[in-house]
C-alpha cells in the first residue's frame, strides 16, 4: 500500500513537472510585436506574431514593438547660414525595420537605446546640416521648404535600420530676426543681383 502511494505521488509529481515545463515552453508574440529568441544570450531566431516554442530556462524571448513609436525631441537648437538662432521641437514617428531586428539587438540592445543613441543624434545633426543652407529670411518666409528638406534628410540618415514614417516640427522659432529689416535686406540683395 505504501509503495502504491509512493508510485502515485511520484507519477503526480512528474505530471505536474511536465505541465510546468510545457507551460514555460510556449510563448505568444502579439501582432504589434516581433520576437527575438535568445539562447544563453545569443540570438537564436526571430519570431513573428503567433504562438512559439522555446526551451524553458535556456531560451529567453525579447519582444520588440513593430508598430510606430514616437520620439519627441524638445528644443533642438541651431543657427541659419546667416547666424540667426533657430529653435524647434521635433517629433519623429518610426518603427523597426522587420528584417533588422537582430541588428537592433546586437548594436543597441533595446528600443530606448535606439532612440537615444541612433535616432536622436541623427535628427539633430540633419536639422543642423539643412539649417546651415538656409538664411533667416528664407526660414521666415518658407518654413515648409525647410521642413520638407529636413524631413527627407532625416529619413535618409536613418538608413535601413529603422523606418522613419514622419517628422513633425512644432514651434519653429527664429530668434532675433526682424522681418522688416530682413525683407529690406533680401530686396536689396535681389536688386543688386544681375
Amino acid at each position: 500500500m505504501r509503495r502504491n502511494v509512493c508510485l502515485i505521488g511520484s507519477g503526480l509529481a512528474a505530471t505536474i513537472a511536465a505541465c510546468v515545463l510545457a507551460s514555460l515552453s510556449f510563448y505568444t508574440i502579439s501582432e504589434r510585436e516581433l520576437g527575438l529568441v535568445l539562447r544563453n544570450g545569443k540570438i537564436n531566431s526571430v519570431a513573428g506574431p503567433g504562438l512559439g516554442w522555446r526551451l524553458p530556462v535556456i531560451d529567453k524571448v525579447l519582444r520588440i514593438p513593430s508598430q510606430n513609436s514616437i520620439l519627441s525631441i524638445a528644443d533642438v537648437h541651431n543657427y541659419t547660414a546667416d547666424l540667426h538662432e533657430f529653435r524647434t521641437d521635433v517629433s519623429v514617428a518610426w518603427h523597426v525595420a522587420p528584417d533588422r531586428i537582430a541588428d537592433i539587438y546586437t548594436q543597441y540592445n533595446d528600443i530606448q537605446s535606439v532612440e537615444l543613441a541612433f535616432i536622436k543624434p541623427r535628427v539633430s545633426s540633419q536639422i543642423g546640416l539643412v539649417m546651415s543652407r538656409y538664411k533667416g529670411i528664407q526660414m521666415f518666409e518658407h518654413p515648409d521648404r525647410f521642413i520638407k528638406d529636413a524631413s527627407a534628410a532625416i529619413k535618409e540618415a536613418a538608413g535601413a535600420l529603422v523606418v522613419i514614417d514622419s517628422v513633425n516640427f512644432e514651434k519653429l522659432v527664429l530668434a532675433d530676426l526682424d522681418r522688416s529689416a530682413s525683407s529690406n535686406e533680401a530686396a536689396a540683395t535681389a536688386v543688386a543681383a544681375p
